[in-house]
């Protein structure tokens, strides 16, 4: 997350940080990318955060990846409800 604060400061539409590694054969907890999401948020702020898996999904297998996302959309649910005023 070290680079989303210099860059949340310029940025004034959204700023979607990947937050599911691809390369790496590990799928994320709901947990882990909720961690992500509360700590990106943090910096960028609800309205401007969008959830999104780093670029490349084909490197990593369609049960990998179906998956992955299932636990990031879980997340990025929870993280909105979390600020429902602000959604």
């Amino acid at each position: 997350m070290a680079v989303v604060e210099p860059l949340a400061a310029g940025i004034a539409r959204g700023l979607g940080p990947g937050v599911y590694d691809v390369h790496s054969p590990q799928v994320p907890t709901e947990a882990e990318f909720e961690e992500l999401l509360l700590a990106a948020r943090r910096w960028i702020g609800p309205q401007r955060l969008w959830a999104n898996p780093d670029c490349g999904l084909k490197t990593r297998s369609e049960a990998e990846v179906v998956a992955a996302l299932r636990s990031l959309v879980a997340a990025a649910r929870r993280v909105r409800a979390s600020a429902p005023e602000l959604v």
